[in-house]
């Protein structure tokens, strides 16, 4: 299951509204690849701008991964800044900056990015949580002992 916090929105006031929009679709797309859980929008947004360390949010949402991010505007440039981080163990899977003219073609194209590299980096993390325990007798560690009962004398 992964969590897609808000991302941190930097630089001219414009860039919440890019940043929400960022978010949607990021949540869209990724709730769009088979096998993996997104967590809705409305259970992540109370951790925006939060300083919870990641394996509290993870916890208390119930996250495998966390992706987490920022957007910066300055002028006609966007630079996007996407990280994927293992829950377990709080280290990043994956992380890339974008950087880019500011344009609804641009920023579309960031985001098909983003999702098919996360696409890339989960599925295979995501088969092997999802393969069925089996049981090898030749790795098992236990031994059986007789185990004895007295029996009681009915003299």
């Amino acid at each position: 299951m992964i969590a897609i916090l808000p991302f941190e929105a930097f630089g001219a006031e414009t860039a919440l509204p890019l940043v929400d929009g960022l978010h949607h679709d990021l949540l869209t797309r990724m709730s769009n690849i088979e096998q993996l859980r997104v967590i809705s929008r409305t259970s992540v947004l109370r951790y925006r701008d939060t300083i919870q360390p990641i394996p509290e949010i993870a916890v208390e949402l119930g996250a495998d991964w966390i992706l987490e991010g920022a957007v910066q505007q300055a002028g006609d440039e966007i630079q996007l800044n996407a990280q994927l981080i293992d829950a377990g163990t709080d280290s990043h899977i994956w992380a890339k900056t974008y950087r880019r003219a500011l344009s609804a073609e641009n920023l579309l194209a960031i985001q098909h990015e983003i999702a098919d590299s996360l696409k890339a980096r989960l599925t295979p993390r995501i088969l092997k949580l999802r393969q069925p325990m089996t049981w090898n007798p030749t790795r098992c560690t236990y031994k059986a002992e007789p185990i004895w009962i007295p029996v009681p004398n009915p003299a």
